[in-house]
């Protein structure tokens, strides 16, 4: 279909070996950066998946007990129920409107992060939000124990990363279909 083009915008039906050889690396360049963009896609909806998993077991494990009723961590656990679900809708999109899905994404990723460093580093919490908290008089220790929440940051910060990197390569040029 391109010679054809070729031979109707040069006017004669031979066709120069470079003009042809130009054409076709021209055209798997297109399909180059095409399979660029799946793959950044599929990493995005992957890292969206992937930080949707810790908000959803902290949302199941928490809700309905103590935890959801305080002046301090019952906002906590409706924001990251709020950021649970803004996960699995930018996973939804990543693949039709990925910029979208970027957006949804990183604001995701800052609802649930304060509840993580709840658990993972309960001292620094507090010192940044204090408030009344129902626990022992001795000072919270520094790190805590929980992997959900360490699981909870890892991917939150791998997926900032991708959600980054997707897009600035998005502002860069025109999207090819």
């Amino acid at each position: 279909m391109r010679h054809k083009r070729l031979e109707e915008q040069s006017g004669c039906k031979e066709i120069h070996v470079s003009i042809v050889l130009e054409a076709i690396v021209k055209d798997l360049g297109r399909e180059v950066h095409m399979t660029e963009r799946r793959k950044q896609k599929l990493l995005q909806a992957a890292g969206c998946l992937l930080c949707a998993i810790p908000a959803w077991e902290r949302q199941i494990n928490l809700d309905g007990s103590e935890f959801s009723g305080g002046h301090v961590t019952g906002p906590l656990l409706s924001m990251e129920g709020i950021g649970a679900s803004l996960f699995l809708v930018a996973f939804l999109l990543a693949f039709w409107r990925p910029r979208v899905a970027t957006v949804g994404s990183l604001a995701a990723s800052l609802l649930c992060l304060p509840l993580y460093v709840y658990f993972a580093l309960p001292r620094l919490f507090r010192q940044v939000f204090p408030g009344e908290y129902y626990e022992d008089p001795l000072t919270p220790p520094v790190f805590g124990r929980d992997g959900w929440s360490v699981a909870g940051i890892l991917s939150i910060a791998l997926t900032m990363y991708v959600c980054y990197r997707s897009f600035l390569s998005r502002s860069s040029g025109p999207e090819l279909r």
